[in-house]
């Protein structure tokens, strides 16, 4: 089985990331589990719409000018400045 765990800037783990097949494969076996799809499937929206207000946000996003956006090198300098975490 490949899985990933995640970390915080700190060290503790606050999350795994498991491939969907994996998951398939062990929700078939787990009863538990089951029942858990179950209810989370049941209570999930089937669809959901952007208010008015996080449309206008992406429209603004989509034409701001590409100057107002970090490269992916100036955004890990700020995260390490900020946070004191070497990426």
């Amino acid at each position: 089985m490949k899985f990933q765990l995640f970390k915080e800037c700190k060290g503790n783990y606050t999350g795994v990331f498991i491939p969907i097949e994996e998951w398939n494969a062990l929700s078939k076996e787990n009863e538990t589990l089951q029942k858990i799809l179950s209810i989370e499937n049941s209570s999930l929206p089937k669809t959901f719409e952007l208010s008015d207000k996080q449309i206008s946000q992406l429209d603004e996003a989509i034409n701001a000018p590409k100057e107002r956006f970090l490269n992916l090198t100036q955004l890990k300098e700020n995260l390490e400045n900020k946070y004191g975490v070497s990426l």
